[in-house]
């Protein structure tokens, strides 16, 4: 495995690691994931095409709800860094409807205050 600057493996080998060790998606939820960890490493660092294409790849791949709406609310980050509102609201709205169907209202509602807020800047 490849390691690029920054200390994260390049996004096609994280998201093909999560394709294979799908224990992930059974015992590690939210940001545990190691390849969404990954991902927000990169987000922190800028390299928003990195983190968005390894946030929207784990949502072709997972079940666990607590990691998928942690995916949506990184890709609205990424969006919004790079000024793409509409997909940011997007994905915030994608992120709350995942913690609905799950019954997690707590987090419903932090998406939908995320979502308010972002409407409010534009």
């Amino acid at each position: 495995m490849r390691i690029l600057s920054g200390g994260c493996p390049p996004p096609a080998e994280l998201l093909e690691l999560a394709s294979a060790e799908r224990a992930w998606d059974v015992w590690m939820t939210g940001a545990q994931h190691p390849a969404l960890a990954c991902a927000m490493v990169y987000a922190r660092r800028g390299h928003w095409a990195n983190a968005r294409e390894i946030a929207r790849g784990l949502l072709d791949l997972l079940v666990q709800r607590l990691t998928r709406f942690e995916a949506h609310r990184l890709l609205a980050r990424c969006a919004s860094a790079i000024g793409d509102v509409e997909a940011a609201k997007t994905s915030l709205g994608a992120a709350a409807e995942e913690a609905a169907s799950a019954g997690y209202l707590h987090l419903e509602a932090l998406a939908l205050q995320e979502l308010s807020t972002l409407g409010q800047r534009d």
